[in-house]
């Protein structure tokens, strides 16, 4: 089947970037963006897709009277562009894998990096993932793409002020040291500074640390570490080292939305060829909602301008293109966190119909490190530790990680 026609208009998702759906959409006839308030040249839209305007997505009740003339005027700093919306809402450290899908945009809308530094790093990334996978491939590794940590998205385009959400990494690292021990080669997509694999043994920066380290007598004068305060330190270094020297572990580093949408696709490229050998492990807390850099204002917003209202628009959801066109033969599994019960597994099973991927992992805010529900499309498996394998250090990445190795191979082997 041929690719629709393209069509001219970036939409700012990211600076220098656009997101893109089908000519045919409803979505194609909103609102222009205006200017950009940075001046870097605007990318192309990707082979067979057309931008979507930013307009075209849900609005909030409050987004409706702006809308009617209720928004706050206009300042000399642009700062109109923040106007009255809903607080962003991102997920938690076991959040879904991507933002929802704005309303008027369809399910199989991309995000596309674009021109400048994003794009070449991307490209390079998808290079090195390409080269290490097919490595991998040869030493008779499955493989699996591991996203963690929350996303940055910034308030100004010299950005001083930042969105962010409570998600630490630990599900995303904790489930990648599981994954390389059950013989994955992994993929560590992760938020900077968010827990790394066996990195977790460490105390975080602190007076902790400093007290976990001795000096040692010259010449010449060295540091070691205290055993007995980092009872989990050595264990944790087997592991590191043994997955670096097999080269299983390759790790890439993203802090705000675009960076992590760019690299997620080009992942995702590199890895389709690999086919169902492939696992995607989507547990970073992504944003739901972004400020289009078109409607960001350059400079800090001053507090002397009164209170901060913020319109936000929504991002696309990032699983319908993984599934249908990144890496449409992978074993792909998203997480679902929710704070009302009586809701998530009708969410996790409308996730499912929607982007016809294979597993959800539920799970409720409060009980997200020892209970969780893997959701497929004919079942639905609840996972918990006990109180003896809490007080045993036991984690419940470990239970998920079993089972769903099991169903991949089931997958694999066309049984799933």
């Amino acid at each position: 089947m041929s690719p629709p026609p393209l069509g001219p208009c970036p939409c700012p998702l990211w600076t220098g970037g656009a997101s893109y759906l089908p000519v045919s959409s409803p979505g194609s006839r909103s609102r222009l963006p205006g200017p950009r308030p940075r001046s870097r040249p605007s990318p192309g839209p990707a082979p067979g897709l057309v931008p979507a305007a930013p307009g075209g997505g849900r609005r909030s009740s409050a987004q409706g009277q702006a809308a009617a003339g209720a928004a706050p005027p206009r300042t000399a700093r642009g700062r109109a562009a923040l106007r009255a919306a809903p607080a962003a809402r991102c997920q938690g450290d076991a959040g879904a894998s991507g933002g929802r899908g704005r309303g008027g945009v369809r399910a199989g809308m991309a995000a596309a990096a674009g021109g400048g530094a994003e794009e070449v790093a991307a490209a390079a990334a998808e290079g090195r993932v390409r080269a290490w996978a097919a490595a991998q491939a040869a030493g008779g590794r499955r493989v699996a793409l591991v996203t963690s940590g929350g996303t940055q998205v910034p308030l100004e385009a010299r950005a001083v002020r930042f969105l962010e959400n409570f998600s630490s990494g630990r599900r995303g690292a904790a489930s990648a040291e599981r994954l390389v021990g059950a013989g994955y080669g992994v993929c560590f997509l992760h938020r900077a500074r968010s827990a790394f694999p066996w990195a977790r043994a460490l105390p975080p920066p602190g007076p902790a640390l400093l007290d976990a380290l001795r000096l040692t007598p010259g010449p010449p004068p060295g540091v070691a570490a205290d055993a007995a305060a980092l009872p989990a330190l050595l264990p944790a270094l087997w592991g590191y080292r043994r997955a670096t020297e097999a080269g299983a572990l390759l790790a890439l580093e993203f802090t705000g939305l675009t960076e992590y949408l760019a690299l997620l696709r080009a992942a995702a490229r590199a890895l389709a060829p690999f086919g169902s050998n492939v696992m995607f492990y989507l547990a970073a807390a992504v944003s739901d909602f972004y400020i289009p850099a078109s409607e960001m204002p350059e400079h800090k917003v001053q507090s002397s301008e009164g209170p901060l209202q913020i319109t936000m628009e929504m991002v696309p959801k990032m699983l319908s293109p993984l599934v249908k066109e990144w890496a449409p033969e992978a074993f792909v599994i998203s997480f679902k966190l929710e704070t009302d019960p009586s809701i998530l597994i009708e969410k996790s099973r409308k996730a499912l119909e929607k982007y016809r991927h294979q597993v959800v992992v539920a799970n409720i805010l409060e009980s997200r490190r020892t209970s969780v529900v893997i959701v497929t499309k004919d079942s639905q498996t609840p996972l918990s530790l006990s109180n003896e394998e809490i007080a045993q250090g036991m984690e419940i990445e470990e239970k998920i990680v079993s089972y769903l190795q099991a169903q991949h191979t089931a997958f694999i082997e066309k049984k799933f």
